[in-house]
């Protein structure tokens, strides 16, 4: 399907640390980043590639695009991530400012394994790692959130991909490394690590009819 005409593409699917087929060390969003750019460049030789990630994959994505504008010739995204309160909302428009009280709410409906994740994630790892019923539980829970009437098809596509996502995390014993990158992730960032420059990067962002909206100014926004 990427195919036009003449042109070809490569399809590099890396598995991200910590997750599924991959060692059980946890990274952070910029440091993942990091090794894609190696793999890419010094391992696979390609010197410009195009990048796309959703949800975890997004922030891999986007310290892509900021960190090696030279490099990333394009990326695209299926969502852009939340505001996380270190924003000036000074410099926020309206639009904007609503935003992030959707987000907000919306935080407080479904983010709870979010916070979880970030905070005490080695608790959370023994009971999942010990139960694939609960395993099973959790992972439905969150991947569910917003879907309805069906959620299974909704949000895994079916049965048997539901089962998939969650044997790899089972056989592979890699729920515990999945969640603690959320801390890592969280730790750089309240620690004070710099944030992510802006980029001249061109981006694409697909909206799936899933994705929740909100309403601003009168206008349904996504």
């Amino acid at each position: 399907m990427l195919t036009e005409g003449d042109q070809s593409f490569d399809l590099v699917i890396p598995s991200i640390p910590g997750f599924g087929f991959s060692g059980k060390t946890a990274l952070g969003s910029i440091a993942v980043a990091d090794l894609w750019k190696k793999l890419m460049t010094e391992i696979l030789g390609y010197q410009k590639f195009n990048a796309a990630g959703g949800d975890v994959g997004m922030g891999i994505t986007k310290a892509l695009a900021s960190k090696y504008p030279d490099v990333v010739s394009a990326v695209h995204f299926t969502d852009l991530g939340y505001p996380m309160g270190q924003e000036d909302p000074a410099t926020m428009t309206d639009e904007e400012k609503q935003f992030a009280q959707f987000v907000q709410q919306w935080w407080y409906s479904e983010g709870a394994y979010a916070m979880v994740h970030s905070t005490k994630p080695q608790s959370l790892a023994y009971g999942l790692n010990d139960s694939p019923v609960a395993l099973a539980a959790w992972i439905l829970s969150f991947g569910s959130a917003g879907a309805s009437p069906n959620l299974i098809e909704a949000a895994f596509g079916g049965k048997d991909e539901m089962l998939t996502n969650i044997m790899i995390y089972w056989v592979t014993q890699t729920i515990g490394s999945s969640v603690r990158m959320y801390k890592t992730d969280a730790v750089a960032q309240w620690g004070g690590a710099q944030p992510l420059s802006k980029t001249g990067v061109p981006a694409g962002v697909a909206v799936f009819p899933r994705k929740r909206s909100f309403r601003a100014n009168g206008q349904t926004v996504l």
